[in-house]
């Protein structure tokens, strides 16, 4: 996203700017089936969606991601529950 976004201000910088939404087109043209809940949802849309938000939005569901192919399915809160060191009576 950092180097697609990069690339609109250079050639925005040299006079000739890329429309935000085929900047948005390219990108989601870039995606994988994964992201497809997402490049549905913006496709419906009423009204286009800024760079920014779609940035947010494939940002969260990079983690989404990342936090289901995780090996470990306990909550961090139940963690720190079960490794606490018991004090001395």
């Amino acid at each position: 996203m950092q180097a697609i976004k990069a690339c609109s201000d250079q050639l925005t910088s040299l006079g000739k700017p890329l429309d935000s939404e085929d900047l948005v087109d390219y990108v989601l043209h870039g995606l994988d089936g994964s992201y497809q809940p997402i490049i549905d949802a913006i496709n419906v849309r009423d009204t286009p969606i800024k760079f920014e938000e779609l940035h947010e939005k494939l940002i969260n569901k990079e983690l989404f991601l990342k936090m289901a192919g995780s090996p470990s399915s306990i909550p961090t809160t139940t963690l720190t529950i079960q490794t606490k060191i018991p004090t001395k009576i």
